[in-house]
């Protein structure tokens, strides 16, 4: 993989965890959470609203929405 610089790698970040948010709602949708996958999807709420809260290009990254609304831990 090639080198990111920051902006991309903040992208990147974004993306990965909207991903494995993405995919823990649908396993969450089927059966409770294991407290493995909980932490997971905690750890990447925290990421994203980290983020959101700190870089000053989240709301220009596509990173513009309550991400506890949409993923509720």
């Amino acid at each position: 993989m090639e080198k990111l610089n920051s902006d991309e790698m903040f992208r990147y970040l974004i993306d990965n965890a909207f991903l494995a948010l993405e995919e823990l709602s649908a396993v969450e949708k089927e059966r409770p959470l294991t407290q493995f996958e909980f932490g997971l999807k905690t750890v990447h709420v925290e990421l994203l609203e980290t983020l959101q809260n700190l870089w000053e290009g989240a709301e220009a990254a596509g990173l513009d929405w309550d991400v506890e609304e949409r993923f509720p831990v």
